[in-house]
C-alpha cells in the first residue's frame, strides 16, 4: 500500500506568485488551492471533447447509418461528457462517452488535457 505524499521543494519559486516553496505542479501551495478554488475549464478542453465526439461519430459513422435505417423512426445518439480534476493543477479529466443500439454499440474515451499547455504551431 503507497502512502500518499507532498513533496515541496523549497529552492524554487512559484510559477505564478513567485513564492518560495513549489510542489511537482510548479505552484505553491496557496495557489494550488486557489487554483481548485476558482477552477474553470478552458478552451483546450472543450476543443479536446468535439475532437474525441467528431472521432467517436467517425469511426462508427457505418454503424450509426446502419442503425438509423433500421429505426423505426428516430434514432437518438447520446453523448456524455464527464469533466473531473486531476491530481496535478490546471489539468482535466475528459471522458467522452456513447451508447446506442445496432448491435449494442459502446463507446467511452479518457484522456487528460492540461489547460496551460501552450498550443503547437499549425495545430
Amino acid at each position: 500500500m503507497t502512502i500518499p505524499s507532498l513533496e515541496i521543494d523549497l529552492d524554487k519559486e512559484c510559477s505564478k506568485c513567485s513564492e518560495e516553496g513549489v510542489t511537482k505542479s510548479g505552484l505553491c501551495l496557496k495557489c494550488i488551492a486557489q487554483v481548485y478554488k476558482n477552477r474553470t475549464i478552458g478552451y483546450q478542453v472543450i476543443q479536446q471533447a468535439q475532437v474525441e465526439i467528431c472521432a467517436m461519430l467517425e469511426e462508427y459513422a457505418e454503424d450509426i447509418d446502419k442503425a438509423y435505417i433500421k429505426a423505426d423512426n428516430d434514432l437518438t445518439i447520446p453523448i456524455s461528457i464527464k469533466l473531473g480534476p486531476t491530481r496535478i493543477a490546471g489539468e482535466v479529466e475528459l471522458i467522452v462517452a456513447s451508447n446506442f443500439v445496432k448491435d449494442r454499440i459502446k463507446y467511452k474515451i479518457k484522456v487528460v488535457v492540461d489547460s496551460k499547455q501552450k498550443k503547437l504551431p499549425g495545430f
